[in-house]
């Protein structure tokens, strides 16, 4: 549908603008130019593009969501509406790449109570994603008491989208991004929300976390928690910060939902070495008719990696100075690793610790071991410049010889 509308407002505009030409007498302008500076304006505001195909659900955690080499994944399970026997076998998770700037990710994950490959938009084009008739197919127990518990009621829920699995963290932190987006922004977003949530349980403690929280709160992130009240006067607006874009008119937006939040953070501490679980999981609250979706974006699970930072380059004006010096960081605690650091692929002798002090312009990187665990944390090289010496000669003398005539 949407390729079809682009080529009728292609028609349309170069129609329109021959007949200007013709008016105008612009003998100097051609059409192609012209089509191409439209056929570039419309390419700028593509929609995502999404497959359920082209990974697996364990490919699409092992390499699209974490992208980390040592990382110790397993236990990779799933359910959407093709796992039942009944209902309209729709499939809820998918991978998606974009390059519209108003959508915050290049890449990443989609789970949604629909069908993922209604999730491309524009939302002005393709009027909204629906998973179909009521009740396809079932709620996720977890989800659906978490929430009842939180909102003191005892609504339904189903078709309920997961993707979870077992994950060992090399640092006492992790993080990964994402945005909500949803169908129910606008006309319901007062007090009427699907849910979702991102359960991460300490398997050694058992204890169990929902990360998918607005900030410095304990409120679940929905359209009742986070909204703008411009767009239903009915309700004020609520963390109005986390509220992006209101997408129901628009023919250049990337998505195909009412709104979206901005892109926000899920993060917690953790102890390392230890294995945890998350579940990722979203379902419809009461009807099917407007459906919701969480976009994870791709390599952002961040579980423990090296990385040095930016380069330090003359030609960029970040260059030092001779005799100032720069540190590196390798970020993991010392006590859980041990380091080698390389300058030009060549290691330094002595350096065997998180930090290293550079005084000299070279390409460096630094390894780091794990006790039994039989991969290496390798960075990537980082450069860093410093200026070089300036000579400067010992001035002469400079004698003044006065003008004939002058006292």
């Amino acid at each position: 549908m949407y390729i079809a509308m682009k080529i009728f407002y292609v028609r349309y505009f170069m129609k329109f603008i021959f007949n200007m030409k013709k008016k105008l007498h612009l003998k100097n302008i051609h059409l192609f130019t012209i089509f191409f500076v439209f056929m570039s304006f419309i390419g700028y505001s593509q929609p995502i593009t999404v497959s359920t195909t082209t990974y697996t659900p364990e490919q699409l955690v092992k390499d699209v969501l974490i992208k980390t080499p040592c990382a110790q994944i397993t236990n990779v399970t799933w359910s959407t509406g093709n796992k039942f026997p009944t209902g309209d076998q729709s499939n809820g998770i998918g991978y998606f790449q974009n390059t519209n700037p108003s959508f915050d990710m290049a890449d990443g994950i989609v789970l949604t109570t629909g069908k993922a490959t209604d999730t491309p938009g524009p939302r002005g084009l393709m009027g909204g994603s629906s998973s179909g008739t009521q009740n396809n197919w079932p709620d996720d127990a977890q989800l659906t008491t978490y929430m009842n518990n939180v909102l003191g009621n005892t609504d339904t829920y189903h078709n309920a989208t997961i993707l979870e699995f077992d994950f060992v963290p090399f640092t006492a932190d992790m993080k990964f991004n994402f945005i909500f987006a949803s169908e129910e922004y606008g006309g319901y977003q007062c007090n009427f929300s699907d849910a979702f949530a991102f359960f991460l349980t300490n398997t050694a403690t058992n204890t169990t976390t929902n990360l998918a929280l607005v900030p410095n709160t304990t409120d679940p992130i929905s359209v009742v928690t986070i909204r703008d009240q411009a767009y239903n006067n009915s309700c004020t607006s609520e963390n109005q910060q986390y509220f992006d874009t209101y997408n129901a008119a628009s023919t250049t937006n990337a998505i195909n939902f009412n709104g979206q939040t901005v892109k926000m953070v899920a993060q917690s501490t953790v102890v390392p070495f230890t294995k945890y679980h998350i579940k990722m999981v979203i379902q419809d609250r009461g009807d099917a008719a407007l459906d919701s979706s969480v976009f994870i974006e791709g390599g952002s699970f961040d579980i423990g990696n090296l990385d040095l930072g930016a380069p330090q380059l003359i030609g960029n004006g970040d260059g030092l100075c001779v005799g100032d010096s720069y540190t590196l960081k390798a970020g993991l605690d010392p006590l859980l690793f041990t380091f080698e650091w390389y300058k030009d692929g060549i290691k330094i002798p002595g350096q065997t610790g998180p930090e290293l002090i550079v005084t000299q312009t070279g390409d460096y990187s630094v390894v780091a071991f794990v006790p039994n665990v039989a991969c290496d944390f390798t960075s990537e090289p980082v450069r860093i410049e410093f200026f070089n010496y300036v000579s400067i000669l010992q001035p002469k003398n400079l004698s003044l010889c006065p003008s004939a005539g002058t006292s």
